[in-house]
């Protein structure tokens, strides 16, 4: 999780940090219960100007990928990029040609890495069930 402060507006977070009313810290006697009260308002505000986010992140790595692959998946970014940018259709056919390539590669590295690790379990149920788990995702 994280805060999003791309809309994040820094003269409209210090006025209502300005206009809120902190008057209520004073009237509390334990420090701790006006310390609660503090941060509850001020993370009130911050979240109204800047939104918490989830971010989804891999914990699975893929051994499949090699630096070829990833170099093509980096060219296949840039020419998306310059396609937004451009909206010529030379550059979109330019960037789907790349795209599908970079999509069957992937499948093929994926298939012969899967297709070498049955292999290297020839015989072994124990790592041949731990590979079908691990491609199915179980």
């Amino acid at each position: 999780m994280y805060r999003n402060f791309k809309t994040f507006n820094c003269a409209k977070f210090c006025n209502d940090i300005c206009n809120e009313n902190w008057e209520f810290l004073g009237s509390a006697l334990d420090p701790n219960q006006m310390w609660a009260e503090w941060k509850t308002k001020f993370l009130q505000i911050v979240d109204k100007h800047a939104l918490i986010r989830t971010k989804r992140v891999r914990s699975k790595n893929s051994p499949w990928i090699t630096a070829d692959l990833k170099e093509c998946m980096h060219n296949r970014d840039r020419l998306k990029i310059k396609a937004m940018k451009s909206n010529d259709p030379h550059n979109w056919a330019n960037f789907k040609r790349m795209r599908n390539k970079v999509n069957s590669e992937i499948k093929a590295a994926k298939e012969l890495f899967y297709n070498n690790k049955f292999i290297e379990a020839n015989g072994d149920l124990r790592k041949t069930w731990q590979i079908i788990n691990d491609l199915t995702s179980c």
